[in-house]
């Protein structure tokens, strides 16, 4: 058998997701989605959530606290925080 994934983010068409069968998994992502009301499987896609100037601490805090299974990219250090530069001059 199939598996079957919808991938929610914070368009307004994922309400669509919240009419699927159970025989669909709801993979969600993004602190916009943190009161969504259907959820197997968590991912954040963002790998800098330590940006300067940003507090996701509460975000952060709220994913550690949950049930559902939570994917998260390997941590990397931040251009603007290590010296690099993502482009190189010529």
């Amino acid at each position: 058998m199939s598996r079957k994934v919808a991938l929610i983010g914070t368009c307004p068409s994922r309400n669509l997701a919240l009419a699927l069968p159970e025989d669909w998994e709801c993979w969600v992502c993004s602190p916009g989605n943190q009161n969504f009301p259907r959820v197997d499987l968590w991912f954040e896609l963002h790998g800098d959530l330590d940006f300067p100037g940003e507090d996701w601490r509460p975000y952060l805090d709220w994913l550690n606290a949950q049930s559902f299974p939570v994917m998260v990219p390997p941590r990397r250090p931040h251009p603007a925080r290590d010296g690099s530069s993502r482009s190189s001059a010529s």
